[in-house]
């Protein structure tokens, strides 16, 4: 969310994107938005987001100290064996 927020992109002349940290002055207009169970449990900047206590954004913000390694690594994320055998719908 600070690299969204700080961050824009720039067309240049020759018609490509570049990404540039915005000034100050010229930030991204960023809102962050957090769905708890179908609601919003919250609704605000990323600077709110940033000093938020809410339970819910300090689950999301906090690093993932689980052991993954016995989990299936799929280098490619369109990789089929990573759907469902089942159609869900």
């Amino acid at each position: 969310i600070p690299y969204l927020a700080n961050y824009r992109a720039e067309t240049l002349t020759n018609s490509e994107l570049r990404i540039v940290e915005a000034p100050a002055t010229n930030l991204p207009k960023t809102r962050v938005i957090v769905l708890e169970e179908g609601r919003i449990a919250f609704d605000g900047s990323a600077a709110e987001f940033a000093r938020s206590e809410l339970k819910v954004i300090q689950d999301l913000s906090t690093l993932d100290r689980h052991d993954h390694t016995h989990e299936p690594y799929f280098p490619d994320p369109w990789d089929k064996r990573r759907h469902p055998a089942e159609t869900i719908l």
